[in-house]
């Protein structure tokens, strides 16, 4: 884990970069196929999705993982690994989930199912 902010900011921008990449990617090719197409279609919203992954990470997700350690982990560097990767991925996969729905232009009547189908895919993809 990041020592310093230095260090906390190295790691902040390689876990997004690596996360939006592979769940852009994972969520493209599942639904385009695995095809030249697919992965044209996710290297174009890269740029956009790691600008928002990042702002909403390090706006939201970053302090309520920081506050969930806070409260729960007691110093305990295990207990800090496992609650911030929980916290972190079970945040981000809900909120990218939520705007790889809108950016794809899903339909307010559909929305509600299509997150219910996409999100705990997306966490458990994001776990692993």
């Amino acid at each position: 884990m990041p020592k310093n902010k230095q260090e906390g900011l190295i790691f902040e921008i390689t876990m997004v970069t690596l996360m939006s990449s592979f769940m852009n990617l994972f969520n493209n090719f599942r639904h385009g196929g695995i095809s030249l197409d697919s992965l044209t279609h996710a290297l174009i919203l890269e740029p956009v999705i790691f600008i928002v992954a990042m702002i909403v990470e390090t706006l939201f997700v970053s302090r309520l993982a920081n506050n969930m350690v806070k409260k729960f982990a007691n110093k305990d560097a295990k207990k800090t690994v496992i609650i911030r990767t929980l916290v972190m991925v079970t945040a981000m996969s809900f909120i990218m989930s939520i705007l790889g729905l809108v950016m794809s232009g899903m339909e307010l009547n559909k929305f509600v199912i299509a997150f219910a189908l996409t999100w705990p895919l997306n966490f458990i993809v994001a776990l692993l």
